[in-house]
């Protein structure tokens, strides 16, 4: 292996360098990268009659508490109950309230996001319907501050301009020469330092010590500390240069694991490579141009500068080409170069890169006259260290993409046909108000979640705040489930046994499905064929139904079915219809009058549940009951059923669909059934 790789050109040690650490970031934890604000409750300038519990913000990733969050009322007194905490998966930062009386309220948030960004800001809120002056109320506390501030922009400075000069310094005698094998060490002692003092720096500054910004720079300070020691070690015993060596390419991998590029999953590879390459290029020509100077001024290997400017040459290549792709995913459109601070920085950083590419092009003009040289390699090492500013305040800014962007608010909405339900599940449904509310559970490891919410109009209800939990006697799990198409939400849980799955819709109305049998449930489908067989072989059926659209609006009605062909239905107190063969009579109310008409003749008993089930599983059997839940897809329609096992006839059966919440109760089969023509016609 020694052998091959010393065989192998410049470049393609290079390559291999620049893959090596692509690995190990590919293999690195899945983090996301700058949290944008979603929404708030209650909303800014809101009034709300009853007083809420605690303050919701909440965001597109993850957070962590920062410093300065408070709730206060006019006269500035604290309202706050509790510390903040964070909750959904770090997604919601929660600040618990005192009981609140009617008056106007203020707060201000402070979060930091898990690229070590600090965001701040504040709302205001009325309590109770007395007018308590005139307009919306108005916040009496600011937002801090969310500009970087020059520490935090030096610390930086010192703490990515370390990492490049020490991985250039190493690329370099990899790649290029060996020559000043001291003064190397000498450097890249120096580079490490600067790596300690400005990590330590930027983890005395940053709040939020669980964030991953955090965690990646106190493992740097932690890395950089070994390989400075096997640095200064080296001096004396050579035989741990290779431990420097290996833990100072190890760092390059920092920047990338820490900062922007850890978008959402859908451009995370992009981002992720695009990034990694650009480190590795431009510490080869950072670091490469001082090692560079060293050599040059000591004549220790004339043939260096030629090796190095072949290379270089490709590196700038690379960061040309690794920096746009990843302003193309920073930024959302061309505008933001000029309309954002991202934007205005990524110019100033390009063009000193621009004015790099004039200088580098003199030098290779004057790799003969080592005077010259040294010259120009010292005017690019003082505009490299501009550019490295301006990359350090990159570090500390907001994408474009991301402070261009406006925050939502989760504003729940029928919009369009519900996402079909997932099959091959163990199906459970309930209504919750005015919506249907079905959850389809995978029995798998992790449990596969499935929640389908319809409003009364038969359209997925898009925007809601939803959380799926399950228990069981020991343990519980909870995720905030992610929209997975119109009136879709989806998450993954690992709880064995569960005896209860819940979906919480906000903070207002949770939906428990109890699990009343073993887990998973077993297959019904042939219990089911042989039920629907059974109901379709009856001469005459009577059941009573409640079918309700919506809390308060039901109505109950008897039902009476004869073979072949023959209904009578009588809704209390209402409407009732005759339909026998291809006729139908209908009055508006008891004791009014017939009015006949032409249908189409209905085959007689036919099921209520009709013949499209799937997914029947057996949720509890008993000696004298067996009870199925099942889906109907095309409707879509959950349905739930109590049978006599001997049977197979249904004692009770629940539906769950778009504003037709129905129950069963079958009270005769095979009786003498009297549904005949109307003496009025």
């Amino acid at each position: 292996m020694r052998c091959n790789a010393l065989a192998m050109g410049p470049l393609g040690r290079l390559v291999v360098l620049a893959v090596a650490v692509l690995l190990a970031a590919c293999f690195a934890s899945q983090a996301s990268a700058h949290a944008n604000l979603v929404s708030t409750s209650p909303r800014d300038g809101v009034a709300v009659t009853s007083p809420p519990r605690e303050v919701q913000v909440r965001f597109d990733d993850p957070v962590s508490v920062g410093p300065g969050n408070a709730v206060v009322a006019a006269d500035r007194t604290s309202m706050l109950a509790g510390s903040p905490r964070v909750a959904r998966g770090g997604r919601e930062l929660v600040l618990p309230l005192k009981r609140l009386g009617d008056g106007d309220f203020s707060v201000r948030w402070a979060t930091v996001s898990d690229d070590g960004h600090f965001e701040s800001g504040s709302l205001a809120f009325r309590v109770g319907s007395r007018q308590l002056g005139a307009g919306a109320p108005r916040s009496v506390l600011a937002a801090e501050s969310n500009d970087p501030s020059g520490g935090d922009v030096f610390a930086r400075w010192l703490f990515l301009g370390g990492i490049l000069v020490a991985g250039g310094v190493v690329l370099f005698r990899l790649l290029v020469s060996r020559a000043g094998t001291r003064e190397a060490a000498a450097m890249l002692l120096f580079a490490l330092s600067g790596v300690l003092v400005g990590g330590i720096w930027l983890l005395a500054m940053t709040p939020g010590g669980a964030t991953r910004f955090a965690e990646v720079t106190a493992a740097v300070v932690l890395v950089a500390a070994v390989g400075a020691a096997a640095t200064a070690l080296s001096f004396g015993y050579p035989r741990v240069r290779g431990v420097a060596t290996g833990v100072t390419l190890a760092l390059l991998a920092a920047p990338t694991l820490a900062g922007h590029a850890f978008r959402a999953a859908s451009v995370r590879p992009l981002t992720v490579a695009a990034d990694l390459v650009h480190v590795v290029a431009a510490a080869f020509w950072v670091g490469g141009l001082l090692q560079l100077a060293v050599v040059v001024s000591t004549a220790a290997d004339p043939a260096a500068a030629r090796r190095f400017s072949r290379l270089a040459v490709r590196a700038v290549a690379l960061i040309a080409l690794s920096g746009l792709a990843r302003a193309l995913v920073e930024l959302a459109s061309v505008s933001e170069l000029w309309s954002t601070g991202y934007g205005r920085t990524i110019l100033v950083k390009t063009a000193l890169l621009a004015s790099l590419i004039v200088l580098a092009s003199f030098s290779r003009h004057w790799i003969g006259s080592a005077m010259r040289l040294l010259r120009t390699v010292s005017a690019e090492l003082a505009v490299l260290t501009l550019v490295v500013g301006a990359v350090a305040l990159l570090t500390t800014l907001r994408p474009g993409r991301d402070a261009s962007a406006e925050p939502q608010a989760v504003a729940s909405a029928e919009v369009a046909p519900a996402a079909a339900p997932p099959t091959g599940s163990v199906t459970f449904a309930k209504e919750s108000g005015a919506l249907a509310v079905a959850l389809a559970v995978r029995p798998v490891d992790p449990l596969r979640l499935v929640a389908t919410i319809i409003g009364p109009s038969g359209r997925g209800v898009d925007g809601l705040d939803v959380e799926l939990r399950a228990e069981n006697a020991g343990h519980r799990a909870t995720a905030s489930a992610r929209p997975c198409g119109h009136g879709c939400y989806a998450a993954s849980l690992r709880v064995s046994q569960p005896s209860v799955f819940k979906v919480e819709i906000g903070r207002s109305r949770a939906v428990a499905f109890p699990v009343t049998g073993a887990w998973p449930p077993p297959s019904g489908m042939s219990f089911l064929r042989r039920a629907t067989s059974a109901f379709r072989g009856l001469r005459s059926a009577v059941y009573q139904e409640h079918l309700a659209s919506r809390p308060g609006n039901a109505i109950d009605t008897t039902w009476k079915v004869r073979a072949p062909n023959r209904v009578g239905y009588q809704i209390r107190g209402g409407a009732g219809g005759i339909v026998i063969g291809g006729t139908r009579w209908d009055r508006p109310a008891p004791g009014a009058h017939w009015r006949r008409s032409e249908t189409t003749p209905l085959e007689q008993p036919f099921p209520p549940w009709g013949t499209g089930g799937v997914d029947a599983r057996v949720l509890r059997e008993t000696a004298s009951r067996i009870t199925l839940s099942w889906l109907d897809p095309s409707v879509p329609a959950w349905f739930t059923g109590t049978f006599d096992p001997t049977t197979a006839l249904p004692l009770e059966l629940r539906m769950t669909a778009a504003a037709h919440f129905m129950r069963q109760r079958y009270v005769g089969y095979n009786r003498s059934v009297e549904i005949e023509p109307p003496r009025q016609g």
